[in-house]
């Protein structure tokens, strides 16, 4: 911690940088997040590294002789930075595991994995003016690290690079292709969250660094959430349109070497019966259902998206067509799968079309109009058939 009243005065300047984007990212949040797990993870986080700066800030002036400072004020503000960024990393790992668990609750026994080392870590640290291990106190108001310093903050810190290490082994799993990006980049600010920790350790407390890696990991995971709201289906997780088209757009611009571009269009038949005899929710968790089916069973060389409504999109480049009616197929028995083995008043199916770039169809409407006559004339087949797929 810093010795004369320059040195605190940057100190507490530093925090109060850090103060002020953390407020610009809640405001943020609030502002344009969703209603969910994740925004309410995200939020969190800023609240508790906010106070972690706050009280860091007031250790500061108590320590550099701006305030007037006993000891249990001293004791009560380094408790609270250490459990602030303690509750900090568990925010991180329930956030993190959002992206994995997707919208299913996150089970008792891997919250109890996550918060019981935690809760061990942190008694031991509020209990450190006792037993001086993780840190204490001075007569002359100093703070000096513990013999068992490393011990106290190293379980928090190992789970938190678990977490990390995790996200991007995951990220390589084609049923995380729409995370790749945010757990990829989860791992990267991970990095700089623990380079900031070892920076503070080497610089001992002359810079609040911790605080300032933490908020800017903070601000670039607000960002990429940002970036997510434009390229991923909120309710699915899959590539939204606009997403899907970028990514087509770029590929109708180039020769595929000897493979050819196929656009499938899919929607849910029924789907419109669905959500007047069962209510929305259960439309919500049909289209949840027919998105996990397309995303664990494509090809890694197929993109899949939420095209608008209850339809679906894939975009794959292959030297043979029978790679599409392949995955076609694959989809129609994975519902079938499905629907024999969950007790629901309905049974899911879909109708798929699909149109290839070199049949001549250069442009995205043509290619789009394209695979949804086909669409269209496999629905009105069904019609005939049995009835269905409207």
């Amino acid at each position: 911690m810093p010795d004369n009243y320059q040195s605190t005065m940057l100190y507490v300047w530093v925090n109060v940088l850090c103060l002020i984007v953390l407020a610009v990212i809640f405001v943020g949040i609030i502002r344009y997040g969703t209603r969910n797990k994740r925004s309410s993870f995200l939020r969190i986080m800023v609240c508790l590294i906010s106070v972690h700066s706050i009280f860091d800030s007031l250790w500061a002036l108590m320590s550099g002789g701006v305030i007037k400072a006993n000891e249990t004020a001293a004791y009560f503000f380094n408790g609270v930075c250490f459990l602030s960024l303690i509750g900090a990393i568990v925010i991180w790992g329930l956030y993190s595991e959002t992206f994995i668990i997707r919208n299913n609750p996150i089970k008792p026994i891997a919250m109890a994995v996550m918060f019981v080392p935690f809760a061990i870590s942190a008694i031991y640290i509020v209990t450190s003016f006792i037993h001086h291990g993780a840190y204490y106190i001075t007569p002359d108001m100093q703070y000096v690290r513990g013999k068992y310093y490393f011990y106290a903050l190293g379980l928090p810190y190992a789970y938190f690079c678990y977490v990390s290490i995790r996200s991007l082994v995951l990220s390589a799993f084609k049923k995380y292709y729409s995370y790749r990006r945010i757990l990829v980049l989860m791992f990267l600010y991970s990095i700089i969250v623990c380079g900031f920790f070892v920076l503070q350790v080497l610089l001992n407390s002359v810079m609040p660094v911790v605080c300032g890696g933490a908020t800017i990991a903070l601000l670039l995971v607000y960002l990429e959430t940002l970036h997510g709201k434009i390229t991923v289906d909120s309710l699915t997780g899959l590539a939204n349109r606009s997403s899907l088209e970028r990514t087509l757009n770029v590929r109708l611009k180039y020769e595929n070497e000897g493979k050819k571009l196929y656009f499938m269009m899919m929607d849910i038949d029924n789907f419109k019966s669905i959500n007047d005899l069962y209510g929305h929710i259960e439309g919500d968790s049909a289209l949840k259902t027919v998105a996990g089916v397309l995303q664990k069973h494509a090809p890694q060389n197929f993109l899949v998206a939420r095209y608008g409504g209850d339809e679906f999109a894939a975009l794959g480049i292959t030297d043979d067509e029978n790679e599409v009616i392949a995955l076609v197929h694959n989809i129609h028995a994975r519902l079938e799968e499905y629907n024999e083995r969950e007790d629901r008043k309905y049974d899911l199916s879909i109708s798929v079309g699909y149109a290839c770039k070199e049949d001549g169809y250069y442009t995205i409407p043509d290619l789009i109009n394209a695979a949804d006559e086909e669409l269209y004339k496999v629905k009105a087949k069904k019609k005939v058939n049995f009835g269905g797929g409207g």
